[in-house]
C-alpha cells in the first residue's frame, strides 16, 4: 500500500480559488493547502477563508508574480522599477541574489503567520525550490522554522538528511490543459513506480471556481473547474484503494 495526499497551491489568489480549495476538502479529498501572500489582496483573502479550511496550511513561496514582502529596497535584484516582482520570464532563477531570496521568502512566511496562519510547509510558486542556486535557502528556512518542505526530483534523501519532512515523491503533471480522473490515475500508477510500498506521494492541484478576477490573473481558469470536479467526485476514494492507494493528510 502506498500513501498519498493531495496540495492545492495558490491559496488566496483569488476568492474563487479560495472557494474551490475549501470545496475539494470538505467534499474531496484534498489533504492540504499552501497560501499566497504577495497577489494583491491575498493576505486578506487568506484571513477570510483560512478559517473555513479545516485541513494545515502552508506558505506558496514566490519570487516570479505579485509584489514582495519585504521592503522593495532590500531586495533589489527580485523586483522592477515599480516594486514589483520581474517575473520568470525576464528573471531566471540563477539572477537572484540569494541572501535577498532568504529576506523574502522570510517576510512571506511571517507575513502568513501575521495573517493568522499556523505555517505547516512550503512549496514555491512555478517550482523555484528545483533551482540549485536557491535550493539552499529553502533547505535553510524549513529547517528554521521546522516546516515539512516539497520535495523535488532526487531531492528526497537530502531534505530527510537535512531533518526536514517530505514525501517520497511528488507529481506536478496534474496540471494540465485538460486535467481528467484517467489523466490523474495514470500518473498516480506512474508515482507508484518510482516509490517503495509504503511510500509517500504528494499530488500537487489546482481547483478553484472561475471567475473575472482570476482570468485576469492566469491563464489556468477553466481548467480549475475540471480539477475540482475530479477531487470531488465520489468515486475517486475507491478507485485510488483499488491500486493501493491510501489516503493521508501528509507528513
Amino acid at each position: 500500500m502506498h500513501r498519498l495526499f493531495f496540495t492545492a497551491d495558490d491559496f488566496g489568489l483569488t476568492d474563487g480559488v479560495c472557494t474551490g480549495i475549501v470545496e475539494a476538502r470538505r467534499s474531496g479529498v484534498l489533504a492540504r493547502t499552501s497560501a499566497m501572500a504577495c497577489v494583491p489582496g491575498s493576505l486578506d483573502r487568506v484571513r477570510l477563508w483560512a478559517p473555513q479550511f479545516p485541513g494545515p496550511i502552508g506558505a506558496h513561496l514566490q519570487l516570479t508574480d505579485g509584489h514582495p514582502c519585504a521592503d522593495p529596497s532590500r531586495v533589489p535584484t527580485l523586483v522592477d522599477q515599480q516594486g514589483a516582482f520581474r517575473g520568470r520570464k525576464s528573471t531566471p532563477p540563477e539572477s537572484f541574489n540569494p541572501r535577498e531570496v532568504a529576506v523574502e521568502w522570510r517576510a512571506q512566511i511571517e507575513a502568513l503567520r501575521g495573517a493568522g496562519i499556523a505555517v505547516t510547509h512550503i512549496d514555491t510558486h512555478h517550482h523555484l525550490h528545483r533551482h540549485e542556486e536557491i535550493s539552499g535557502i529553502y533547505l535553510d528556512l524549513a529547517r528554521e522554522y521546522n516546516l515539512a518542505a516539497r520535495t523535488g526530483p532526487g531531492k528526497s534523501r537530502a531534505l530527510r538528511k537535512a531533518g526536514i519532512q517530505c514525501a517520497d515523491y511528488c507529481e506536478t503533471r496534474f496540471f494540465s490543459e485538460d486535467p481528467s480522473i484517467e489523466s490523474l490515475l495514470h500518473l498516480v500508477l506512474l508515482a507508484k513506480s518510482k516509490v517503495p510500498a509504503g511510500g509517500l506521494i504528494e499530488v500537487v492541484c489546482h481547483p478553484g471556481r472561475a471567475s473575472p478576477e482570476l482570468e485576469a490573473r492566469s491563464t489556468y481558469v477553466a481548467q480549475r473547474e475540471k480539477e475540482l470536479e475530479i477531487l470531488t467526485r465520489p468515486d475517486l476514494r475507491g478507485r485510488l484503494s483499488r491500486v493501493s492507494i491510501e489516503l493521508v493528510d501528509g507528513e
